[in-house]
């Protein structure tokens, strides 16, 4: 079996690291075949961030949340499920060139996708910056997002604020 051939060599990840390593940036290991585990320090807290590349892509992903709106939430669940999913929505709609998503475990995670050919340390610095002020601009609201099945209040009055009801 042949290995996968490394799209971005290990040298270019560590001068892409390198150059924003005053910012809080750092590598941590690499965790396979064109993936690499990097950590950014926020603001407010550390940030795991995840780069990975392909044939055509390389991605910058940065974990935002851990939803804790489970499909076993009830009610109360759903309402926090649409609430969050609308929120997602709505950022996705004001980021300029990033994106947050959430995947089967409802892990969040805001992300930045590059094309190979355009990729290089000096594009690779603008993408770390901008996912690095959309992270420290959102990342609590994404926390509080995430756990509003938790706080049925919180949760009854923004369902009812988005269906255009008075607050109880």
């Amino acid at each position: 079996a042949s290995a996968e051939p490394e799209i971005v060599p290990a040298e270019t990840w560590g001068l892409c690291i390198q150059s924003i390593a005053h910012l809080g940036w750092g590598m941590k290991e690499k965790i396979g075949a064109n993936r690499w585990h990097a950590a950014y320090r926020g603001r407010e807290r550390p940030f795991d961030v995840y780069l990975c590349a392909n044939e055509a892509w390389v991605c910058v992903q940065l974990s935002m949340a851990d939803s804790s709106i489970g499909e076993d939430a009830g009610t109360e669940g759903t309402g926090a499920k649409i609430l969050l999913t609308r929120y997602l929505l709505r950022l996705n709609d004001t980021m300029c060139w990033a994106k947050v998503g959430m995947n089967e475990r409802d892990q969040m995670a805001l992300m930045i996708e590059v094309p190979v050919g355009l990729f290089d340390v000096r594009r690779f610095r603008r993408v770390a910056r901008t996912v690095a002020a959309y992270a420290d601009q959102y990342a609590r609201d994404l926390q509080v997002a995430a756990a509003l099945s938790k706080d049925r209040h919180l949760s009854q009055l923004l369902l009812a604020a988005s269906h255009g009801e008075p607050p109880q």
